[in-house]
């Protein structure tokens, strides 16, 4: 057994050495007892006096703190003691280090943070709420720029649907199949006995067959059964019905009279001869006069009797009529100048009184002009048909090869047939409003020869002396029934036609 294993103790003899011991030397006596062995009397003297000098920097850091915390500001004359006491901590780690046992190199640990800014480099808010809304209002920028991009493209496809919606016509519509109706009349009431007088005429009223003769005006129901009957005392009646209202006027007199579901609702007389009148579907009444001078005035009146609007021109109205929406009037005029004959389309709103825009002189008498659904305007003359915008531009035209023989122009299609040539039969042309190309549709003429065109619920109903027919805006047969000849004039309501012959009227059952 060396030295050293003589000095050292058990495990059971060093705790019970601890438990006897007190404080004092024998305290110390145990804890030098109980040392490392294998360190020479100097180790241990050095690790006493490091053991010592940490105790002491421990001591004095604690001070320092202390005195910290009851003076925040630190003095500029403490900084001195303070690099003095660096230093002896500098002097008590080396020390302490040459007695470690070395360790290994530690990893370099991450970059610290950067300090947070001082009150002198603070953000400014002012800069701050600028930038913020400088990227809002690029964004909105972003955004109203997109907005008006679709704008332009829908504006752009909405005004020139006219140059492509008829080629997508019968590619994205289903095939309309063409109703045959068996074109027998109908028994009952029917036929209605009307003699021999030549001036009569037919119209719808509020869903109700309206029959004109020389001195009355007979209201039926739809089965033919007499509803009202109206005197009058005009030499030349004519009547226009639309919706719930109807005009009567005495074309080269002076009298007119409105007529409603129950009956008349006031008659007017004018100073000047009555040229021609219209209705629209609120009630207001057109007519147009001419004087000794052969100067004409149209005046309107609204569904009381009040006058609403007067309009007058240098050049003969020819042909006048109500817009699409009834807001304002069509007149078409015409004069001769260096021995040729031109017509202008006058476009009149009754909201203001000096507000008319005239269209470019067009070459020919225009015997008829009506807005269309799409607020262009159709005037027709003996040789052209023409497209107007509602500014009174010409948009296009389209020329006939032979006069027209009948027509009838409406809010959605225009309906016009040609005369034949020879043994030719009459040609068909139906322009829909919605093609600005005024490209028509040719349908078919099984009808023989053509006696009357009219318009009905967005329907062109063309009668020939062997078939009535039924065509849609895009030229497509919508119905048809074989009649007999003798009929001149027709009306439509119900899904049944009743057509005005010589000496009766009959009813047919036509469904579209």
């Amino acid at each position: 057994m060396s030295s050293n294993d003589k000095h050292k103790l058990s495990a059971e003899e060093r705790e019970q050495r601890r438990r006897s011991a007190e404080v004092g030397s024998e305290r110390r006596r145990l804890i030098e007892h109980t040392r490392r062995e294998d360190l020479t009397a100097e180790e241990i003297e050095a690790r006493k006096r490091a053991h010592a000098e940490r105790k002491a920097d421990k001591k004095k850091s604690a001070a320092r703190d202390k005195k910290k915390k009851e003076e925040p500001s630190v003095k500029s004359g403490l900084m001195k003691d303070s690099k003095a006491a660096g230093k002896q901590n500098e002097a008590a780690d080396k020390k302490r280090k040459k007695y470690r046992p070395v360790e290994p190199p530690k990893k370099k640990d991450a970059p610290p943070p950067p300090p947070p800014p001082s009150e002198e480099e603070a953000l400014d808010m002012d800069d701050f709420r600028k930038a913020r809304n400088k990227l809002k209002n690029r964004k909105r920028l972003k955004r109203l720029i997109i907005v008006l991009i679709l704008t332009i493209i829908a504006a752009a496809v909405y005004y020139t649907r006219g140059l492509w919606m008829p080629k997508l016509q019968g590619i994205l519509d289903k095939k309309h199949d063409t109703i045959v109706n068996d074109g027998e009349f109908q028994t009952g009431n029917f036929p209605l006995d009307i003699g021999t007088d030549t001036s009569t005429a037919v119209s719808r009223l509020d869903g109700s067959l309206v029959v004109l003769d020389s001195g009355h005006v007979l209201t039926y129901d739809t089965n033919g059964k007499l509803r009202d009957t109206s005197y009058h005392n005009y030499g030349n009646p004519v009547i226009k019905s639309e919706d719930k209202r109807m005009l009567l006027y005495d074309l080269g007199g002076v009298a007119f009279k409105l007529f409603g579901k129950t009956g008349e609702v006031y008659e007017k007389r004018m100073e000047e001869t009555v040229m021609m009148g219209s209705i629209s579907a609120n009630g207001d009444i057109l007519i147009v006069t001419e004087d000794d001078r052969y100067a004409t005035n149209a005046t309107v009146f609204d569904k009381n009797g009040s006058v609403i609007y007067n309009w007058s021109n240098g050049d003969k109205i020819i042909d006048s009529s109500f817009t699409y929406d009834g807001a304002g009037c069509v007149f078409a005029t015409f004069a001769v100048s260096e021995g040729r004959m031109y017509s202008k389309v006058s476009i009149a709103d009754m909201s203001r009184s000096d507000s008319v825009l005239v269209s470019e002189p067009l070459e020919g008498l225009v015997m008829q002009a009506r807005q269309n659904k799409e607020g262009n305007i159709w005037a027709i003359t003996d040789e052209k048909l023409y497209l107007l915008s509602d500014i009174g531009q010409v948009i296009g035209s389209y020329s006939f090869t032979t006069e027209p023989a009948a027509f009838g122009l409406c809010g959605e299609s225009a309906c016009i047939a040609l005369s034949g040539i020879g043994h030719e039969s009459e040609k068909l042309l139906v322009f829909g409003a919605e093609d600005l190309t005024l490209t028509p549709k040719t349908p078919e003429n099984d009808l023989g020869g053509i006696v009357k065109i009219t318009c009905y619920d967005g329907m062109v109903f063309v009668l020939g002396e062997a078939k009535l027919n039924a065509y849609a805006p895009d030229g497509s047969l919508l119905s048809t029934a074989n009649v007999d000849g003798g009929q001149y004039d027709l009306v439509y309501a119900d899904d049944a036609v009743y057509m005005l012959g010589r000496r009766e009227i009959n009813k047919i059952k036509f469904k579209t």
